[in-house]
């Protein structure tokens, strides 16, 4: 005899594999909500992600205390969650947007008010960041059922922020002027290095989060429940090459090709100027050492999906 399954409706539209993915992320989240998300964060991220922030929202509380498995329809779909494990891929995704808000609010100003604004920015965003790697490191650990440094995007003695931090609270002890709320100190000296020190750290912070968003990334797409093996598998070798690249690494920066590749030509004829280099990533490490890391699809010389790595 047939069990009839009960399924909570999620939405009676079809989805793309990716929408789907996000919104299995949000739901999965909706399990144990560690972290409260505010209506403006869940358009920001909405946004980022490219889904819709109502359905978003849904998403985030679809869960209200059932037994084990869920049951959730998405259009024709039924999908069953037995537990929260895929949160952390999404509370990862949360943890990069905070971070992301918080650094958009940085001042460079040299008032006491606005260096302990920022000192506290700082520290906020450290303790973003450590999750965020930790959401990242975590969740392949325990997919993989081996726990490893391997898997993390950035290791314990990577990223020292305390002698910077150090720095501004040594600034926040000068005395201050009350009348005007200055460093009565001030000097070229205070008002040249604050604002390089803030870049610096910003620099610092938001570099590291660039990784490890990519990286996650490619976790979301790799473990996803919704994509064909061929996309899986090419997620997961992308994960695993870039890991191994960009572990401990700034990236710098990031450029896609939107526009199509051209088809006029077979692949053994095609060049660059065919447009078949789809991703450029600007990456270094803190010794100074940078790289440009090319995605290409089949060229003259090439017969295969292949990476350029050049210093």
């Amino acid at each position: 005899m047939d069990k009839t399954i009960n399924a909570t409706v999620f939405s009676a539209e079809e989805f793309s594999p990716y929408e789907k993915t996000i919104y299995y992320l949000a739901i999965s989240a909706s399990l144990i909500k560690s972290y409260p998300i505010a209506i403006d964060d869940i358009g920001i991220i909405s946004s980022l992600l490219k889904v819709d922030d109502t359905l978003l929202n849904k998403a985030l509380d679809m869960y209200s205390g059932e037994a084990l498995p869920f049951y959730v329809a998405f259009g024709k779909d039924i999908i069953e969650i037995n537990d929260s494990s895929s949160a952390d891929l999404f509370y990862g995704i949360l943890q990069a947007v905070w971070i992301y808000k918080a650094l958009n609010h940085l001042s460079l100003s040299t008032e006491k008010e606005a260096i302990i604004e920022n000192y506290r920015c700082f520290n906020y965003c450290i303790d973003r960041f450590n999750m965020l790697n930790s959401f990242s490191s975590v969740f392949e650990s325990v997919s993989q059922n081996l726990f490893s440094l391997e898997y993390s995007v950035f290791g314990n003695n990577t990223f020292s922020p305390a002698e910077l931090l150090k720095t501004i609270e040594t600034i926040l002890l000068c005395e201050v002027d009350e009348a005007k709320n200055v460093l009565t100190n001030e000097s070229d000296y205070i008002y040249n290095c604050l604002p390089i020190l803030y870049r610096s750290f910003e620099f610092e912070i938001k570099t590291r989060v660039h990784t490890v968003y990519l990286i996650l990334s490619t976790q979301i797409i790799k473990h996803s429940i919704f994509f064909n093996g061929t996309i899986k598998q090419i997620a997961n070798e992308m994960y695993e090459h870039l890991l191994g690249m960009l572990q401990n690494a700034w990236l710098i920066a990031a450029q896609v090709e939107l526009l199509p590749m051209q088809y006029s030509d077979i692949p053994e004829k095609r060049t660059r100027k065919d447009r078949t280099t789809r991703i450029q990533l600007l990456y270094g490490y803190p010794n100074y050492d940078s790289y440009c890391i090319r995605l290409d699809l089949k060229h003259k010389g090439q017969g295969f999906v292949h990476y350029n790595n050049k210093s």
